[in-house]
């Protein structure tokens, strides 16, 4: 079942579990749309405010610069599959990055009457076919007891990665029951609530919900073949400026190489060198925002599975 295989990021539940424990929920400040859960908020509000930032803007989302890959990176809850797209996207198409926000037809950020900004998403409705989803959210962000944001880190003072965040929760927590993610896609935890409805997730859905388009889901074996086809399908998707996040296998011994284990990160190059054939890749937690580059080899012995993002929807 293609659900049992999608891209999962479960390292950075154990790594962040402590620190959510500190979060505050946000129903309780002020923010009905987001709710952690239960045992969260009995914990004493001195270990989080609420921020209000002035009302959305394009300056306000994306500063002087626009969007850039290195302006995503992961904060205190297991969403790296997220984050880790997003920088994807910021790198292939940064103008896709913006038209995530809804506009009106000149172009200008589109704010409901509330002024909030829209983040618009695609939700699957039957098989191949996508429905848009307008996500309002206020400019209102949860910090931690030194001014620090707890979920997306806010990088150079653009909020674009924590807004997009914040409306993915928004999101997922609507999906009930009846949507076509929970029969056939996408398995929503129904336990969970809120921002911990996305705490661990699959890069394929992300990919789809931003583009509106079937993605493709690739496993990495021994078979050289296979791998080598891999790598041409990764090379043709970035040039022609799709997203490829790709998830690290689960095992513990990745530390000695400096990785994260079940973790995702976001494909940014692939070329050849005297033969031998590297990928470029970032890893969405890192404070340092570092790149760096694997050989094919041992890109196929570390990393398991490679989610390939679909042909964009145009509509």
């Amino acid at each position: 079942m293609r659900v049992a295989i999608l891209l999962a990021c479960a390292v950075c539940i154990t790594e962040r579990a402590s620190a959510s424990q500190r979060i505050l929920s946000l129903r309780q400040r002020g923010e009905p749309a987001l709710l952690l859960t239960p045992a969260i908020k009995k914990f004493h509000p001195r270990y989080a405010t609420i921020r209000s930032f002035k009302h959305f803007s394009d300056e306000v989302l994306f500063g002087k610069e626009g969007p850039l890959p290195n302006d995503a990176r992961q904060g205190f809850i297991g969403d790296c599959y997220l984050i880790a797209v997003l920088s994807g996207l910021a790198d292939v198409d940064p103008q896709r990055v913006q038209n995530l926000f809804a506009r009106n037809a000149d172009g200008s950020l589109a704010l409901d009457e509330s002024g909030r900004a829209q983040v618009v998403f695609h939700r699957l409705v039957k098989l191949g076919h996508y429905e848009a989803d307008r996500v309002p959210i206020t400019a209102k962000f949860l910090l931690d007891k030194k001014g620090r944001p707890v979920f997306a880190k806010v990088v150079d003072a653009k909020l674009w990665v924590a807004a997009v965040e914040k409306a993915f929760a928004v999101w997922n927590d609507r999906l009930d029951k009846d949507d076509a993610y929970d029969s056939q896609y996408y398995v929503v935890p129904r336990d969970k609530r809120g921002w911990d409805r996305i705490e661990s997730g699959y890069a394929l859905h992300v990919l789809e919900a931003l583009s509106g388009a079937p993605s493709t889901l690739r496993t990495l074996n021994a078979n050289e073949q296979q791998t080598n086809q891999t790598f041409a399908a990764i090379r043709q998707a970035l040039t022609s400026h799709r997203v490829v996040a790709a998830v690290s296998v689960n095992r513990a011994s990745l530390e000695r190489v400096n990785l994260a284990a079940a973790h995702v990160y976001s494909v940014h190059r692939v070329f050849e060198v005297d033969g031998t054939k590297y990928i470029q890749l970032r890893d969405p937690s890192n404070r340092r925002q570092r790149r760096f580059r694997l050989s094919l080899e041992d890109f196929a012995a570390r990393f398991d599975q490679v989610a390939i993002e679909g042909t964009v929807a145009t509509n």
